[in-house]
Protein backbone atom coordinates (compact mmCIF):
# COMPACT_ATOMS: atom_id res chain seq x y z
CA UNK A 1 0.00 0.00 0.00
CA UNK A 2 1.41 3.41 -1.04
CA UNK A 3 1.63 6.63 0.93
CA UNK A 4 -1.54 8.73 1.12
CA UNK A 5 0.01 12.11 1.86
CA UNK A 6 2.52 14.19 -0.02
CA UNK A 7 4.64 17.03 1.24
CA UNK A 8 5.40 20.34 -0.45
CA UNK A 9 9.15 20.74 -0.44
CA UNK A 10 10.00 23.15 -3.24
CA UNK A 11 9.27 26.77 -3.98
CA UNK A 12 6.93 27.91 -6.77
CA UNK A 13 6.88 31.63 -7.35
CA UNK A 14 5.74 33.63 -10.36
CA UNK A 15 5.96 37.35 -10.98
CA UNK A 16 4.92 40.05 -13.40
CA UNK A 17 7.18 43.10 -13.65
CA UNK A 18 6.56 46.52 -15.22
CA UNK A 19 9.07 49.38 -15.44
CA UNK A 20 8.94 52.86 -16.97
CA UNK A 21 11.30 55.81 -17.16
CA UNK A 22 10.69 59.40 -18.25
CA UNK A 23 13.19 62.17 -18.73
CA UNK A 24 13.07 65.89 -19.38
CA UNK A 25 15.85 67.76 -21.23
CA UNK A 26 18.49 65.29 -20.00
CA UNK A 27 18.13 66.96 -16.60
CA UNK A 28 15.22 65.42 -14.68
CA UNK A 29 14.44 61.69 -14.67
CA UNK A 30 11.66 59.70 -13.04
CA UNK A 31 11.64 55.89 -12.76
CA UNK A 32 8.70 53.70 -11.80
CA UNK A 33 8.46 49.94 -11.32
CA UNK A 34 5.70 47.59 -10.23
CA UNK A 35 5.92 43.89 -9.46
CA UNK A 36 3.10 41.44 -8.72
CA UNK A 37 4.23 38.19 -7.05
CA UNK A 38 2.35 34.91 -6.70
CA UNK A 39 3.75 32.55 -4.04
CA UNK A 40 2.80 28.88 -3.86
CA UNK A 41 2.74 28.86 -0.07
CA UNK A 42 0.39 31.86 0.03
CA UNK A 43 -1.91 30.23 -2.52
CA UNK A 44 -2.17 27.17 -0.27
CA UNK A 45 -2.68 29.23 2.89
CA UNK A 46 -5.33 31.36 1.14
CA UNK A 47 -7.28 28.23 0.19
CA UNK A 48 -7.56 27.21 3.83
CA UNK A 49 -8.11 30.71 5.26
CA UNK A 50 -4.68 31.43 6.75
CA UNK A 51 -3.85 34.22 4.25
CA UNK A 52 -5.95 37.13 3.01
CA UNK A 53 -4.50 37.13 -0.52
CA UNK A 54 -2.76 34.82 -2.98
CA UNK A 55 -0.61 37.52 -4.59
CA UNK A 56 1.03 40.75 -3.51
CA UNK A 57 2.17 43.87 -5.36
CA UNK A 58 5.21 46.04 -4.74
CA UNK A 59 6.33 49.30 -6.32
CA UNK A 60 9.32 51.55 -6.59
CA UNK A 61 9.57 55.23 -7.50
CA UNK A 62 12.71 57.26 -7.98
CA UNK A 63 13.64 60.68 -9.28
CA UNK A 64 16.83 62.58 -9.84
CA UNK A 65 17.58 66.06 -11.11
CA UNK A 66 20.80 67.67 -12.23
CA UNK A 67 20.34 70.88 -10.28
CA UNK A 68 23.35 72.54 -11.92
CA UNK A 69 21.46 72.38 -15.26
CA UNK A 70 18.35 73.97 -13.73
CA UNK A 71 19.81 76.91 -11.78
CA UNK A 72 22.88 79.09 -12.13
CA UNK A 73 25.51 78.13 -9.56
CA UNK A 74 28.65 80.08 -8.61
CA UNK A 75 31.57 79.49 -10.99
CA UNK A 76 33.48 77.37 -8.46
CA UNK A 77 30.41 75.08 -7.99
CA UNK A 78 30.56 72.85 -11.10
CA UNK A 79 27.92 70.17 -10.61
CA UNK A 80 25.05 69.18 -8.32
CA UNK A 81 22.61 66.29 -8.60
CA UNK A 82 19.74 65.51 -6.22
CA UNK A 83 18.15 62.06 -6.00
CA UNK A 84 15.32 60.48 -4.03
CA UNK A 85 13.76 57.01 -4.18
CA UNK A 86 11.32 54.74 -2.39
CA UNK A 87 10.86 51.04 -3.08
CA UNK A 88 9.17 47.95 -1.72
CA UNK A 89 10.24 44.37 -2.29
CA UNK A 90 8.55 41.26 -0.94
CA UNK A 91 9.48 37.71 -0.14
CA UNK A 92 7.61 34.56 0.80
CA UNK A 93 8.53 32.39 3.77
CA UNK A 94 11.66 30.34 3.95
CA UNK A 95 11.39 26.93 2.28
CA UNK A 96 10.96 25.41 5.75
CA UNK A 97 7.39 26.68 5.61
CA UNK A 98 6.57 24.20 2.86
CA UNK A 99 7.47 21.31 5.13
CA UNK A 100 4.68 22.27 7.52
CA UNK A 101 1.92 21.75 4.92
CA UNK A 102 0.86 18.37 3.60
CA UNK A 103 -1.78 17.34 1.08
CA UNK A 104 -3.88 14.16 1.16
CA UNK A 105 -3.47 12.47 -2.25
CA UNK A 106 -6.90 10.81 -2.06
CA UNK A 107 -8.99 13.85 -1.22
CA UNK A 108 -6.72 16.75 -2.25
CA UNK A 109 -7.24 18.34 1.19
CA UNK A 110 -4.41 20.54 2.43
CA UNK A 111 -3.42 20.17 6.08
CA UNK A 112 -1.85 23.19 7.76
CA UNK A 113 -2.56 22.47 11.41
CA UNK A 114 0.76 24.01 12.38
CA UNK A 115 -0.51 27.41 11.24
CA UNK A 116 -3.29 27.72 13.83
CA UNK A 117 -3.82 31.37 14.87
CA UNK A 118 -1.36 32.51 12.20
CA UNK A 119 -2.33 35.03 9.48
CA UNK A 120 0.28 34.95 6.71
CA UNK A 121 1.65 38.05 5.01
CA UNK A 122 4.90 38.26 3.03
CA UNK A 123 8.13 39.74 4.29
CA UNK A 124 8.36 43.28 2.90
CA UNK A 125 11.45 45.48 2.66
CA UNK A 126 10.54 49.20 2.44
CA UNK A 127 13.48 51.42 1.49
CA UNK A 128 13.81 55.19 1.30
CA UNK A 129 16.96 56.94 0.09
CA UNK A 130 17.85 60.53 -0.74
CA UNK A 131 21.10 62.29 -1.42
CA UNK A 132 23.18 64.77 -3.35
CA UNK A 133 26.29 64.51 -5.54
CA UNK A 134 28.42 67.62 -6.01
CA UNK A 135 31.67 68.70 -7.71
CA UNK A 136 33.66 71.88 -7.05
CA UNK A 137 36.78 73.75 -8.17
CA UNK A 138 36.96 72.54 -11.80
CA UNK A 139 35.78 69.07 -10.77
CA UNK A 140 38.77 68.57 -8.45
CA UNK A 141 36.74 68.29 -5.25
CA UNK A 142 33.67 66.03 -4.92
CA UNK A 143 31.23 65.58 -2.08
CA UNK A 144 28.40 63.01 -1.90
CA UNK A 145 25.87 62.71 0.91
CA UNK A 146 23.23 59.96 1.23
CA UNK A 147 20.56 59.22 3.82
CA UNK A 148 18.97 55.76 3.75
CA UNK A 149 16.25 54.12 5.80
CA UNK A 150 15.17 50.52 5.25
CA UNK A 151 12.55 48.63 7.25
CA UNK A 152 11.94 44.90 6.92
CA UNK A 153 8.39 44.12 8.06
CA UNK A 154 7.41 40.57 9.00
CA UNK A 155 10.91 39.12 8.96
CA UNK A 156 10.04 35.48 9.58
CA UNK A 157 12.07 33.22 11.81
CA UNK A 158 11.21 29.61 12.32
CA UNK A 159 9.31 29.14 15.54
CA UNK A 160 9.32 26.42 18.16
CA UNK A 161 6.83 24.51 20.26
CA UNK A 162 5.03 26.58 22.84
CA UNK A 163 2.29 25.88 25.37
CA UNK A 164 -0.41 26.61 22.72
CA UNK A 165 1.11 24.10 20.28
CA UNK A 166 3.45 24.67 17.36
CA UNK A 167 3.96 28.22 16.17
CA UNK A 168 5.59 27.76 12.75
CA UNK A 169 7.07 31.24 12.50
CA UNK A 170 7.62 34.32 14.59
CA UNK A 171 7.73 37.75 12.97
CA UNK A 172 10.02 40.70 13.61
CA UNK A 173 10.59 44.22 12.29
CA UNK A 174 14.18 45.23 11.50
CA UNK A 175 15.34 48.77 10.65
CA UNK A 176 18.57 49.74 8.93
CA UNK A 177 19.24 53.46 8.60
CA UNK A 178 22.17 55.76 8.33
CA UNK A 179 24.07 58.49 6.57
CA UNK A 180 26.92 57.91 4.13
CA UNK A 181 29.27 60.59 2.92
CA UNK A 182 32.20 60.60 0.53
CA UNK A 183 34.74 63.33 -0.12
CA UNK A 184 37.10 63.04 -3.05
CA UNK A 185 39.94 65.07 -4.47
CA UNK A 186 41.59 64.78 -7.92
CA UNK A 187 45.01 66.36 -7.94
CA UNK A 188 45.78 68.54 -11.00
CA UNK A 189 49.28 66.96 -11.02
CA UNK A 190 48.14 63.35 -11.52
Amino acid sequence: MGATTSGKSSSWDKALLFTAQAGWKETVYVDFSYRQDWYRLFRQLYQIGYADKQSYGYFGLGANAIVSNLVKLPEWFNYMKFRVSYSEAGNSFADAGFLRISQDRRTGAVNANNYKKFKAVPEVMKSFETGIETMFLNNRLSFDLTYYNGVMDHLYMEGTRCHQGVQPFTSAKVRNQGIETTIGYNSPFS
